[in-house]
């Protein structure tokens, strides 16, 4: 159950920790764990979480539950790395109609994690106690994004691997994406397989484990049975508390509403910049373990993070 936790008042405003949600049950624990660990970093705050879809609470179930606890004002903390499709789409067009259908409710949302100093230690903590006790020069580095239409999301996953890399010191980096945009991991794998680097170490920019981290590791493990190299997967960034650093400041962000995304070049505001699928294509931008799609508004554009929604 979702329930919130220790409000200091009745009218305090709460915190709504926003997950994509997973059938996998091992990544619906890792964020209720997230979920309770946040709240010790927070006491005294209320912290409800939810989830967009395919999980619960979901956001209708956990901003109810508020709602009747008296919470009128709702900071809501997007718990994603990159920012895409969910960020600028999905989850403030759910918010969006759970305000409206809460009189005198008002909603905040923030921005994702993004690339951030503490997103870039963990990345760099699970490289290196993912790699071989080897010298890094021989190591490359196999970052690997989701994959989406918007070039913010496919952009920032390869800046991290660049800076993942240089900071540790590995002889090459490069990056590969489950959907939508290329390459694809299996691209960025077997463009690896034929450089002169030993040991490589695979980084999925997942939080949490779930079907997507299983499935990366899946492909993985059958590519190293063809392969005379040493293959090494990172563990999901739930297993390092470093990123937890950035989520206060995006709370932070949200609480005094100066928590900007950068739309130069948003896939909604510019649709000729959208990746793969056509301009201005709406629909999901990357795989998930269901069947279904939200209906979207090709014609709003989304609110930017830590603006109000009233």
């Amino acid at each position: 159950m979702n329930e919130p936790r220790h409000a200091a008042t009745a009218i305090s405003p709460a915190i709504l920790l926003c997950g994509h949600g997973t059938r996998d049950p091992d990544g619906v624990a890792q964020f209720e764990a997230f979920a309770a660990a946040l709240r010790a970093r927070h006491p005294g705050r209320t912290i409800a979480h939810g989830y967009l879809e395919l999980s619960r609470p979901s956001f209708a179930e956990a901003v109810g539950a508020l709602y009747r606890d008296g919470v009128r004002e709702i900071h809501a903390a997007p718990v994603l790395l990159l920012t895409a499709g969910h960020a600028k789409r999905d989850i403030p067009d759910a918010l969006n109609a759970l305000q409206e259908r809460h009189a005198g409710l008002s909603i905040r949302m923030g921005r994702p994690l993004g690339v951030s100093p503490g997103v870039i230690e963990t990345a760099c903590h699970l490289a290196e106690h993912a790699a071989a006790p080897v010298a890094p020069a021989e190591t490359c580095l196999v970052v690997v994004g989701r994959g989406t239409s918007d070039p913010d999301a496919n952009g920032d996953a390869a800046k991290l691997a660049r800076i993942v890399s240089e900071r540790l010191g590995y002889g090459f980096a490069t990056v590969g994406y489950i959907a939508v945009t290329r390459p694809t991991l299996g691209d960025a794998l077997a463009l690896v397989e034929r450089l002169p680097f030993p040991h490589v170490v695979v980084l999925p920019l997942v939080l949490f484990d779930g079907l997507l981290h299983k499935g990366i590791s899946r492909e993985v493990h059958t590519f190293r049975s063809q392969s005379n190299k040493q293959w090494h997967v990172a563990a999901p960034f739930f297993t390092d508390d470093s990123w937890l650093a950035t989520l206060d400041e995006r709370i932070a962000e949200t609480e005094t509403g100066a928590a900007p995304m950068n739309c130069q070049l948003c896939e909604y505001r510019h649709p000729s910049l959208a990746t793969g699928t056509g301009a201005g294509h709406s629909h999901h931008d990357h795989h998930h373990d269901h069947d279904h799609h939200h209906d979207h508004d090709h014609e709003n554009v989304p609110l930017q993070a830590g603006e109000s929604l009233s």
